[in-house]
This record gives C-alpha cells, structure tokens and sequence, in this order.
C-alpha cells in the first residue's frame, strides 16, 4: 500500500479499540462518507471467515475476484459494509475490494460472536 492513506478508529462495544488503514485512493468514496458524517455508527457480525461491518454506505463500486488475507480490510458493495479478513479465502465472485488493513486490534474482531455495535470515526 502507499503511504497516501487514512486512519480509522473503531470502538467495538464491549471489545474494545482497533484501528484500520484504509488507502486513499482505493477507499476514496468510503472515506469521503466518513468525512461527511464524521462518526459513523454500525453493527459487526461475523460471516465464515469474515467480519461484516454494517455502514450504510451506498457506493456503486463493482468488487474484484481476488485471494484475501487475513487482516485485509474490505468494501463489500453487495452487504453496503466493510469488511474485516479473520482466515484467508478466495472469492471468485464480483463481491469485495481491498482497500486496506487492520494495523491493530484484530484480535477484538475474532472476538465477535453474535452481532455488536460499534462506532468508527476519523482520528
């Protein structure tokens, strides 16, 4: 990834903190939203080997097929949500674009066993 990117800090209810980095020109329409609304509040649950987090983003952006790491973070236009990497896969289908990384507190994203609140905002 560039250097040219932005930080975003979450707070899962009862977990904690974490952080991610999203790339400014992969992430642009996401992170224009965050820019608008300044805290954004969603619920995270987990899905097979992700974490979908809900962010009522309407964004017309098509995925791309691609292998995913853990850790990766992704926009999934089809949820309107980002999502967290917690085991690598692949997608074949047009669902996701990477367009970042969790830099810390992945950990508090595995902990996540039904649906949580959580709020991300601009540092």
């Amino acid at each position: 990834m560039s250097m040219n990117v932005t930080v975003l800090n979450v707070r899962i209810l009862g977990q904690g903190e974490a952080k991610l980095v999203i790339d400014n020109d992969k992430g642009f329409s996401i992170l224009s939203e965050f820019r608008k609304r300044g805290v954004v509040h969603g619920i995270a649950m987990p899905y097979k080997d992700v974490v979908i987090v809900s962010v009522n983003f309407r964004k017309g952006i098509r995925g791309i097929p691609g292998v995913f790491k853990r850790g990766s973070v992704l926009y999934s236009p089809i949820y309107d949500a980002l999502v967290v990497v917690l085991r690598d896969f692949e997608s074949r289908e047009h669902n996701y674009i990477e367009i970042g990384y969790v830099e810390e507190g992945l950990e508090k994203f595995e902990k996540i066993k039904g649906v949580v609140k959580l709020r991300i905002s601009l540092p």
